[in-house]
């Protein structure tokens, strides 16, 4: 009996909880640290502007202007919590890290990111950063 339970247990612990949903929920710039909104008629994540809440946040584009995408997901209990972060390889504009997703802007202009679960779960996300000309 006490081998049963031993293994009854061992079968708990080897169910896998899939990701169900990714969220961008900040973007960092060097010490600064922007919420971000959910547009839901492109189906993307955009960073809030702290003046108009709901709008979108451009940032100035200086050289060696970097990023950093911040996430979560759900639920936190997940088994594999990890994303992949994707972007247009051949981008003037902007490259990401995959692991890190820390973004290094090449270029003013718009990129858009994918958030991708590493757990086979098929979940993604998606985030566009603006970086204008400073003029």
């Amino acid at each position: 009996i006490l081998i049963g339970l031993i293994f009854q247990r061992a079968e708990v612990y080897n169910v896998t909880i899939y990701v169900q949903q990714i969220v961008v929920t900040d973007i960092r710039v060097g010490d600064e640290l922007y919420s971000t909104y959910y547009d839901e008629q492109e189906n993307i994540y955009r960073i809030n502007n702290p003046e108009k809440p709901g709008t979108r946040l451009d940032l100035f584009y200086i050289p060696n202007l970097t990023v950093d995408i911040l996430y979560q997901v759900s639920p936190y209990e997940a088994t594999n919590p990890s994303v992949t972060f994707y972007g247009d390889p051949a981008s003037t504009i902007a490259q990401v890290d995959p692991i890190t997703g820390r973004v290094a802007f090449l270029d003013a202009g718009t990129e858009t990111f994918t958030l991708k679960a590493n757990d086979n779960s098929n979940k993604t996300a998606f985030v566009r950063l603006r970086a204008k000309p400073n003029t």
